[in-house]
């Protein structure tokens, strides 16, 4: 961990030095970076070819840069982000459905683990991530949402930009971000470093303690750092690259609130690798992806006597054909194959499968704003055969001189397979465990008027069988098992506006976001004789979410403040113990300043300005009033 610090501590100042060198003589061709918080990008006029992303969420990470893609999530959508504490594990539920139940991509490729069906959001940072977008439409792809993590490719002219970050804030929180990408000729790559270091030793109250004394939050520091190198050769029409991409994190593991010690310590090491070739032939396109993923845990409580490690590793490779006919049809065929394996202390031999399978879709275009697509997908365990899985949607826009309006039904059956501790972990393992399935339904609707304000509203309606819960048996020991139909239905509102068509713009520039989801998930079954869960909300999904921000810009001065509201979450499967909800304040100011055409931006926030306390989690407390102070530095040639 020392030496992977150090050489990105070296690399940052390698690279910032010889950027300021080479950019000293530059004038003109500089490019200005944007260092603002977050500018919403709102296009009215796409072609209806990319419309079918109307109705989802995209998030730059040109102005979250450093920050945890947990927490930016949080502030900038109206997804529930379960938290287990700063720099803890972190998931996403998406529509009411459950982390493992979300499919986390990396461009284009699922990287949930094999043993658990989840990814930590905790280890990834926006920069190191270019951009995100939640899916959150009907798909055939995912019982629940898609969360896409994305890098960019940069085929300009010879070109460098360099985007440096250091952010200090409360209980000795260090984050240092380095986020560079070069361009020569047909050649193009990029370089991304991110460290962040925390004491998290945050004073709370305790109200499971007689009196509710303040305490300070114990065995709680976190080191995280990651790295990623991606390299690019564009030969016309045709595109090869590779990608490497490793994250570190040494986690301890706070004790709940009742706990007075805690002991447990937590290490994840992660190296994912990604080859790529594409290209387009007069009317074919095509995609070939090969991914290497690989996960280790280590995990020891010294007090409960436990040294648990696991190893999981995937091999994921997708290759994808297209065919488009006078614009009118698009033909696409994508041939997936996966091969999974992974050892535990929990398992009693080495576990692997195999996962293949076929999608072919069709897309008819008509009129000028409208489309209908199907699409049909077969998977195969080895050779045994999954759900079959279709799926389709009707698209209809219309367009009248600066305002746009989109509806979009969608609807698809889908499934998710048992993770390897669901199957094999010992004791309460199941390996007659069948694959959750999922009838899934949607409605959405996009406004849009001018680059000013775009208006999304989807709602939805998903039944799934077969939903996989741990439960105790007769025994005591808890087992997975195929026990519920659960109903999740409700409404996802967000409204982006701005006076301006860019933040940048001269003048006074408003900008404004809200974003509202309503999310209402029953289980229609009772897992045991003991259980009251019938016709209960599931535990952990709130049915009420909100999210609010609003911007003030003026020559190169920002003010941002940010609202987020979770309702109650019940805790008990009978709904009769909740945590309360909570309302959240942060507030940030900051200025960008240029010398020699090189931009410096300073900036100054207070998290949690009411000094709230909450949980996310029960008996996981979370930090009240905070501050941040951000130096960030843009350079390019």
């Amino acid at each position: 961990m020392r030496t992977l610090l150090k050489y990105g501590l070296t690399c940052i100042v390698l690279i910032s030095i010889n950027v300021i060198a080479v950019a000293q003589g530059i004038r003109d061709s500089v490019i200005q970076m944007k260092t603002v918080p977050i500018e919403w990008k709102i296009n009215n006029k796409e072609k209806i070819d990319s419309s079918i992303s109307n109705d989802n969420l995209k998030l730059d990470a040109d102005y979250q840069t450093g920050k945890r893609v947990s927490d930016v999530l949080g502030e900038n959508t109206s997804v529930f982000i379960k938290n287990y504490g700063v720099g803890q594990l972190s998931s996403i539920s998406i529509n009411g459905s459950s982390a493992a139940q979300t499919s986390i991509e990396w461009n284009g490729i699922k990287i949930n683990s094999p043993t658990t069906g989840q990814v930590d959001l905790a280890l990834f940072d926006m920069g190191t991530v270019d951009n995100m977008k939640v899916t959150n439409t009907a798909t055939n792809q995912s019982v629940g949402g898609i969360l896409s993590l994305n890098n960019n490719k940069m085929f300009n002219t010879d070109t460098l930009v360099s985007s440096n970050v250091i952010r200090y804030g409360s209980f000795n929180t260090l984050n240092l971000s380095s986020n560079n990408s070069y361009s020569f000729g047909m050649f193009s790559g990029s370089t991304k470093i991110n460290y962040l270091r925390s004491d998290n030793d945050f004073p709370f109250v305790n109200n499971t303690q007689i009196g509710a004394p303040v305490q300070r939050e114990i065995n709680a520091s976190t080191s995280l750092i990651s790295f990623l190198q991606q390299l690019d050769l564009k030969i016309r029409q045709y595109n090869v690259g590779v990608m490497f991409w490793v994250t570190d994190a040494d986690r301890q593991l706070p004790p709940i609130m009742t706990d007075p010690s805690g002991s447990e310590h937590e290490w994840d090491r992660s190296y994912r690798s990604m080859a790529y070739f594409t290209g387009r032939k007069k009317a074919f396109t095509f995609s070939l992806k090969s991914c290497y993923l690989y996960d280790w845990l280590k995990y020891t409580d010294p007090v409960g006597a436990v040294d648990s490690r696991s190893t999981a590793q995937a091999i994921r490779n997708l290759f994808n054909l297209g065919y488009n006919f006078k614009e009118k049809l698009l033909l696409d065929a994508t041939i997936n194959y996966d091969h999974e394996l992974a050892t535990s202390s929990g398992f009693d031999t080495v576990r692997s499968r195999d996962i293949s399978g076929i999608n072919i879709s069709a897309t008819y275009r008509f009129l000028d704003f409208s489309k209908v697509g199907i699409s049909l997908k077969q998977d195969l365990l080895g050779t045994s055969a999954l759900p079959f899985s279709p799926g389709a949607y009707i698209l209809i826009g219309k367009s009248i001189k600066k305002s746009s309006l989109y509806a979009k039904l969608s609807g698809a059956r889908t499934y998710r397979l048992p993770a390897l501790n669901d199957l094999y972990w010992n004791p309460g393992g199941n390996p007659s465990l069948q694959p959750e399935h999922a009838w899934n339904s949607s409605l959405s609707l996009d406004y849009g008027y001018k680059s000013l304000v775009k208006v999304l509203v989807n709602g939805f309606y998903n039944y799934v069988t077969d939903w996989i819960l741990w439960t105790p048996t007769q025994s005591g020991i808890w087992t997975a098992q195929n026990v519920k139909r659960v109903v999740s239905r409700g409404v996802n509102v967000s409204l982006k506006a701005q006076n301006k068509a860019s933040l940048f713009g001269k003048g006074l520039v408003v900008a404004f976001y809200a974003g509202y989801s309503y999310t209402n998930t029953i289980s229609l079954d009772a897992a045991s004789s003991d259980d009251d869960s019938k016709d209960k909300q599931m535990i952990y999904v709130p049915r009420h979410n909100f999210s609010a921000s609003l911007q003030l810009q003026y020559r190169r001065f920002y003010v941002r403040t940010i609202h987020s509201f979770t309702g109650i979450r019940y805790t008990t499967t009978d709904d009769s113990q909740f945590l309360p909800g909570y309302y959240l304040t942060h507030l940030e100011a900051g200025k960008d300043f240029y010398f020699h055409n090189q931009q410096i931006g300073l900036s100054f926030r207070v998290n949690n300005i009411t000094n709230c306390q909450y949980q996310v989690i029960e008996q996981r407390p979370m930090p009240g009033r905070s501050y941040e102070m951000t130096v960030r530095l843009n350079l390019a040639k």
